[in-house]
């Protein structure tokens, strides 16, 4: 082996690298077109047994079977919609009417409660909550106040 069979290895690695980089990030870059696709294909696999059976058993047009089947498959798809939205806002309502302020006394309440099932002093039970980090990971981060004003905005 001589330095320029060598060389062209390297620079054949490193161009088959880049190539692979590129490509890599152009499809990172339509990642949404790829989606859209997959969709379409999946779709396409589901509605196919039915435009079969309405062409062959039916004896209907090949454009009037796409049609009926395109029809059937919005339909359904409306349908499971329609099914879910009533859902939707009616806990969408029961989530606005939350109420935080209660939630926080409830909160309190339940740590009175512990506190004096354990049998101890609050002060060795809060240092105890500050020696672990509780307070500052689980309490700061249980602000849910803005799920009613999110909801009652939307």
């Amino acid at each position: 082996m001589n330095a320029k069979t060598i060389s062209q290895g390297i620079l054949r690695s490193v161009g088959i690298i880049l190539g692979i980089v590129l490509l890599l990030y152009f499809l990172w870059m339509i990642q949404s077109v790829i989606a859209y696709l997959a969709i379409a294909a999946v779709t396409a696999l589901i509605g196919r047994p039915v435009v079969f059976f309405l062409r062959r058993k039916l004896k209907l047009p090949n454009t009037l079977a796409v049609i009926i089947t395109m029809v059937l498959m919005v339909s359904v798809l409306a349908g499971i919609i329609a099914l879910f939205v009533p859902l939707l806002t009616e806990q969408g309502k029961n989530l606005s009417l939350l109420d935080i302020d209660q939630l926080k006394l409830n909160l309190d309440s339940l740590h009175d409660q512990i506190v004096s099932f354990i049998g101890t002093a609050p002060n060795v039970v809060d240092e105890i909550i500050e020696e672990t980090d509780f307070e500052k990971t689980i309490v700061d981060s249980l602000n849910i106040g803005f799920i009613p004003n999110f909801l009652n905005s939307f």
